[in-house]
């Protein structure tokens, strides 16, 4: 099985609605005009998918932050693109970014989950859902499991982190302890559980989510997004955490491919040389 892991879309729509600047938008709309707008095509997401067909992927995980400021012209391009994708014929798994509940009404009412319902499973195979517990579980080939951890919530003007509190931490532990015990397990959060190097970005208690993994043994592969830097290490010689980076950078456009072969995982990342994909 092969599987792309793609990030940080970063999809935009100029906000020309006076309500803005009474909510956080204003700032997405004004942090995209004078500083993503120079670094960042969302058209190389759409170009992308040939080099996919090329390589034999068949499913696609999304790690977040479609959107710049969570307003419902850029979720309507998130419900097309992934919508495309699976027209293409891949298997879509998704988790929101912190940009994708960018402000209180879209966090508070889940607008992520409710564009793309009708078009992602949402429940997986292990009697969670992500919706409500904020973990989902998928059996993707015989003892492989994907499992989808979703961190995001609503934040202040300048703060950008993720939360993995309480409720989601109980949740993925009844969830892991659900899956067979031979279980090799993939584990996808748009967060690292690791310290940014901006404090204003980190994953809260994301030492009790690292805590959990390095306790789970069969936990093969951590992947997240949120940096938009593309990076690949071996924590341990069982564990492996990939960061895809942004697939809509001009100049680092990047994603990474996992396959799986019986209990072997191999990640590998491409990088665009402006004209194609290129392994690194």
């Amino acid at each position: 099985m092969r599987i792309v892991h793609i990030s940080d879309i970063h999809f935009f729509y100029f906000n020309k609605n006076p309500l803005q600047f009474f909510n956080k938008s204003f700032f997405g709309n004004l942090n995209y005009l004078f500083n993503r707008k120079k670094l960042y095509n969302q058209h190389l997401a759409y170009l992308v998918t040939d080099t996919f067909l090329e390589l034999g992927v068949t499913h696609i995980i999304i790690t977040g932050d479609y959107t710049c400021s969570s307003n419902k012209q850029e979720f309507r391009q998130m419900k097309r693109y992934v919508n495309f994708l699976i027209k293409k014929g891949f298997i879509v798994f998704t988790i929101p970014g912190n940009h994708d509940c960018y402000t209180r009404k879209t966090d508070d009412q889940k607008i992520f989950y409710k564009y793309l319902h009708r078009l992602i499973n949402f429940s997986g195979d292990a009697n969670f859902n992500l919706i409500n517990d904020r973990v989902v579980a998928y059996n993707l080939q015989d003892n492989w499991w994907l499992v989808c951890v979703d961190c995001a919530h609503k934040t202040s003007i300048i703060s950008s982190t993720g939360i993995f509190d309480l409720k989601t931490e109980e949740n993925l532990n009844d969830l892991l302890s659900s899956l067979p015990k031979n279980a090799s397990i993939i584990i996808a959060n748009h967060f690292p559980y690791k310290p940014f190097k901006y404090p204003r970005c980190h994953l809260q208690r994301g030492e009790s989510l690292k805590q959990i993994i390095q306790k789970n043994k069969n936990i093969r592969l951590f992947m997240h997004g949120h940096c938009h830097i593309n990076n690949i290490e071996n924590e341990n010689q069982n564990l492996t955490i990939s960061d895809s980076g942004s697939i809509s950078l001009i100049k680092k456009s990047t994603f990474n491919l996992i396959t799986l072969e019986n209990d072997k995982c191999y990640v590998s990342a491409y990088l665009y040389n402006q004209t194609k994909w290129v392994a690194l």
